[in-house]
């Protein structure tokens, strides 16, 4: 076999020249076919949802809530020191007037006890007079009879204190009313501040205090007219009589205290459901309500919603909520008539391709 491989060049290596450029051929011709392979590879299969239309909202509606009845004036009584209840002359709805005795603790150690401070005040002044008398002539200092005079005016709180303390012994009704709830029975040994009695003054109006989120509690003021229903009555009037300005941090809400007029019907832990007209609600500008799981929240009230682009791709658009009704999220800053992705927004992110399964 004739070798014409060029001068000089040894057979193999020509040959080992030829093969890789065929090779790099090669390469060249398949790259672009395994970088689309790798670009389908990447590509998310496209997610079914479903979706609906925006539809609008008003921009000022009225606010309702859930509260609890309670008189104006109502406490809850209890002793100031421990003991066993010796005498307990009221049950629930017994009338009470202002003043009268309601409950009492045994009070023999509190006897013993004032006994005592008295006792030591009375030495402690006699002691302070002999010390006066001597003092006159020179034979005490005066440095003494000062000392004195504080351990007399040390005695003198004590005993006062002791007495505060056989007082607190007898539970007395702060007002006339009745009695809504007894806490405690006749014999049982109670605490310090632990609760005995409930009473209230039945002359005081009835209140019904309302949590409101801080949104809707904004544009309610002192004065703001109220509907108020208990289960199975008709409607009653009633008008805000106090608006808390501090938000509770557990709850997110301020307390709004709705008042009915004096005779009312209604009682002390009842809940009443109330109704604040669309003038007390905030208003909002381009509100729209979407079915709620269309909402996917991000930070408290900011979040948004998916729609879908004419390119097939899910797209996320910012709003803020506003509040829920019923089935529904209000939504600030969405124009009605969007399509938005109801089933499946919870799975999708920002440029996602979908396939829409269903809705409008």
């Amino acid at each position: 076999m004739t070798d014409h491989s060029p001068a000089g060049l040894p057979a193999m290596d020509v040959r080992a020249g030829r093969l890789m450029a065929v090779a790099a051929a090669l390469a060249a011709l398949l790259l672009p076919g395994c970088g689309a392979a790798r670009r389908d590879e990447a590509e998310p299969a496209p997610t079914a949802v479903r979706v609906a239309l925006a539809a609008p909202a008003s921009a000022r509606q009225g606010v309702s809530a859930s509260g609890t009845a309670a008189y104006e004036r109502q406490s809850t009584l209890s002793f100031r020191v421990g003991g066993v209840i010796s005498c307990l002359t009221v049950d629930m709805g017994s009338r009470i007037r202002v003043g009268q005795p309601l409950a009492r603790i045994a009070g023999t150690d509190i006897q013993q006890q004032l006994a005592s401070r008295d006792a030591e005040l009375a030495r402690a002044t006699r002691t302070l007079a002999r010390l006066e008398a001597l003092a006159q002539s020179g034979s005490v200092a005066s440095a003494a009879v000062q000392d004195q005079r504080d351990t007399v005016e040390q005695a003198r709180a004590a005993a006062a204190a002791a007495r505060y303390d056989q007082q607190s012994a007898t539970l007395v009704s702060p007002f006339s009313g009745v009695v809504l709830e007894r806490l405690s029975q006749l014999g049982e040994t109670v605490g310090a501040g632990q609760a005995i009695l409930r009473v209230a003054d039945y002359d005081s109006p009835l209140v019904i205090r309302v949590p409101l989120a801080e949104r809707d509690a904004e544009g309610i003021a002192i004065g703001t007219p109220a509907e108020v229903r208990f289960e199975g009555r008709q409607a009653l009037p009633g008008r805000v009589a106090k608006s808390q300005p501090l938000v509770d941090g557990a709850t997110g809400t301020r307390m709004v205290e709705v008042r009915l007029p004096s005779g009312g019907h209604g009682q002390s832990g009842a809940i009443a459901s109330v109704r604040f007209p669309s003038s007390a609600a905030p208003a909002q500008p381009s509100l729209a309500a979407v079915p709620a799981e269309a909402f996917v929240p991000r930070s408290g009230r900011e979040g948004g919603v998916f729609t879908v682009g004419a390119n097939g791709r899910a797209r996320f658009v910012r709003l803020r909520l506003i509040r829920f009704e019923a089935d529904d999220a209000v939504v600030a800053g969405l124009s009605p008539g969007t399509r938005v992705v109801t089933a499946g927004a919870g799975y999708l992110k920002d440029g996602d391709p979908v396939l829409v399964a269903g809705g409008n």
